[in-house]
């Protein structure tokens, strides 16, 4: 495959690279709604993206001489379900996997996706046998008022419980 595929969409020209970090993850965060056991080819990837398939062509899809992270995904999107026809539709999700080596990178960001989940468990259950929490980062600031202060002169948020 050519190294940029273009599509004349609604009067605008849009170019497909192959996918970068950003777009990669805006995509991992996109299939993780999609019944992936049920994909057997393009068609089949498209029916089963259903209404996030003009999503799908917004992250992949940029506009000519236009950076990938500058852009507005929801007006894009929308741009998309109102002028990109099935046929070009096909063709992009079709190019998509034409290109080398993307389904590796989308397999190594779930991969990654699922470490990092892992990770997280094994540190939260860690910290719970051992009696600490994660701080409570939902408030405005440290909890210092003397009325917050807990019997053993720790500071503490109230709900939260004392910091340690």
């Amino acid at each position: 495959m050519d190294d940029v595929k273009r599509y004349d969409i609604g009067g605008t020209v849009y170019e497909q690279r192959m996918p970068v970090l950003g777009q990669l993850m805006e995509l991992a965060r996109l299939f993780t709604s999609v019944d992936m056991a049920t994909v057997r080819d393009e068609a089949a990837f498209a029916s089963a993206l259903g209404q996030a398939l003009p999503r799908f062509l917004a992250i992949v899809l940029v506009p000519e001489g236009t950076r990938a992270h500058r852009r507005d995904m929801d007006a894009r999107a929308e741009t998309m379900a109102e002028n990109c026809t099935g046929t070009t539709a096909r063709d992009v999700v079709r190019d998509f996997f034409d290109w080398p080596g993307v389904l590796e990178e989308m397999s190594a960001m779930g991969s990654a996706r699922t470490a990092l989940g892992t990770m997280l468990a094994a540190a939260a259950k860690g910290r719970e046998s051992a009696g600490t929490s994660w701080p409570d980062t939902s408030s405005a600031g440290p909890c210092s008022s003397p009325e917050e202060t807990s019997p053993d002169a720790s500071a503490s948020c109230g709900a939260c419980g004392p910091t340690r």
